[in-house]
């Protein structure tokens, strides 16, 4: 199930971002604040928000946007964060790398966007309690 995707690669995200964190404190040194920063907002916080969303509302898994949205999620955000750490220690890589990952992250967020604005059921509060939508019942 694509939720269920989305929020275990989301707790990893958590995990990378607050050990970052712990030692960035431990250590006194913040250079990479930016990385941290990026895997706790982009890489936990939006993929556990859009894999609840995709949860409460599954009919949007089942949409090829969802598909695309994943893949360039989970692409892109790994090329940002590496591209992040050779921006921020003065490697030329970096640049070229953290625009590249940014582009696919921002393709991800617009493929999400177009997955719930076209997918998204009028009667979304039923969908999520997992009752039939009209459709539906008229099936049965």
């Amino acid at each position: 199930m694509l939720a269920n995707r989305f929020l275990r690669i989301a707790v990893l995200y958590a995990l990378f971002g607050i050990g970052l964190g712990v030692y960035m404190g431990a250590s006194g040194q913040f250079l990479n604040r930016g990385i941290h920063v990026h895997a706790n907002l982009v890489g936990w916080v939006s993929m556990a928000v859009m894999g609840i969303i995709y949860r409460l509302y599954p009919q949007l898994q089942h949409s090829r946007w969802a598909a695309v949205h994943f893949w360039l999620h989970n692409g892109g955000l790994p090329l940002m964060l590496l591209g992040l750490y050779g921006l921020l220690h003065g490697y030329g890589w970096g640049e070229p790398l953290t625009g590249v990952g940014s582009l696919l992250v921002a393709l991800a967020f617009l493929s999400f966007a177009l997955n719930l604005l076209r997918n998204l059921e009028h009667d979304t509060v039923s969908a999520a309690r997992g009752e039939p939508l009209p459709q539906q019942q008229a099936l049965h």
